[in-house]
This record gives structure tokens, sequence and C-alpha cells, in this order.
């Protein structure tokens, strides 16, 4: 009766792999992403499956419907609150950390990724940059209970997503935005080879969480 009802709620968002990945065991996965949220101030609530037949009945079939099915290696349910880890879609501790981090982008906000440094970034984006201070100036006049950071996060996104006119204001933010996400990685994890597209992902899904 649960998910049934939970079908009538917002739709799951599904990041995708090629088929034929090298999956892992669940308590690697697992053990991963204990590390990657331990310091974490708000953590969601994480399960990690085997397999997708142990996602819930719903997210399987909506997953048929947009014919993902055997390509999850992660999603998160905003009907309950809580991101699935698929370990067998999961190739390795790099796919394990972009995986997460896009879900909890998307449904948490950059904040949680950069942590200590998201004020400051966010600030001196908008310091320094014309266009993004024109943008957040114009979405703080129209929703009052937005504060300066998270417009400067939603004006990002909005560039990550639409693929903002190449203007030199542009891509200077979103490449201080990007570097600032590959930095932690690189910092958390060790991974200083993800690409410019990954991290694209991750900015662009925050929309989800500021809208």
């Amino acid at each position: 009766v649960g998910e049934e009802q939970d079908l009538e709620g917002p739709p799951v968002k599904f990041r995708t792999i090629e088929p034929g990945t090298k999956g892992s065991n669940v308590a690697d996965v697992q053990r991963l992403t204990d590390r990657i949220t331990k310091d974490w101030a708000i953590v969601p609530t994480i399960k990690v499956v085997e397999k997708e037949t142990e996602l819930p009945k719903y997210i399987q079939e909506q997953a048929a419907a947009d014919e993902v099915t055997g390509r999850i290696p992660g999603v998160y349910d905003p009907n309950t609150g809580t991101a699935y880890l698929v370990a067998e879609n999961l190739s390795g501790a790099e796919d394990v950390a972009l995986t997460l981090a896009h879900e909890v982008a998307g449904h948490f906000g950059l904040q949680q990724i950069l942590g200590d440094t998201y004020a400051k970034t966010m600030q001196d984006l908008y310091n320094g940059n014309k266009t993004v201070r024109k943008e957040a100036d114009a979405k703080l006049k129209t929703s009052k209970n937005l504060d300066l950071n998270t417009a400067v996060e939603e004006v990002l996104a909005d560039m990550a997503e639409t693929g903002a006119a190449p203007t030199p204001d542009t891509r200077s933010a979103l490449r201080r935005m990007f570097d600032a996400v590959k930095d932690w990685f690189a910092k958390t994890f060790g991974f200083k080879n993800i690409s410019d597209n990954e991290v694209r992902q991750i900015v662009a899904n925050a929309r989800q969480y500021v809208i």
C-alpha cells in the first residue's frame, strides 16, 4: 500500500551508466559511503543494495518506464528521503563518490559537498563576477526567503543546466565552481581526473535543491 501511495509523489531521478560496468560488493560500497559522509553535518538516509531488483517496486517500475533498467548506480527517492546505491552498477571508489555527490547535490545542495568552503566560494563569485551578481540580485528581489549564497548557487546551477552563453563571465563563474568541486574530490579522495562533464552534472543537479 505504501509503495502505491508513493507513486503519487514526485518522480525519482536516475543517474545512469553504460551497460557492462564491472560492479562492486555491498560491503565495499558501504565502507566508501561511510567514509564520504563521516564529516557531513547532515547525512541523508543512504541504503546500499546489491542489485536493482532490491530497490522499491515503484522505483523499478519507473526505471522500466524510463528505459534505464540495468543502468542505475544510484537514485534518490524524494518520497522517502532515501538515497539508494546499487553495488552491482558501481565500478569503484570514484564511481561511488560521483554517484553520491550527484544525488546529494540535487537534494541537499552544494553546501553539503563543499562544506566550510561553500560560503566563501559563493560570496567570492558574487563579489567578483558581474553576471553572477546581476542574476543573483534579480533572484533576491523576487524571493524574500532566498539568502545570497543560495541565490548564487541557483545562478550557477542554472548556468550548468542550460549551458549558458559562453561569455567570459559565465565561463569564469563555472570554471571557479567546477574547480571548487574538483578540489573537494581531490582533497577528500585523491581523485584528480574528474571531468568537467561529471562536475557540470553535479552542479546542475543542485538546481533541484535550490528551486
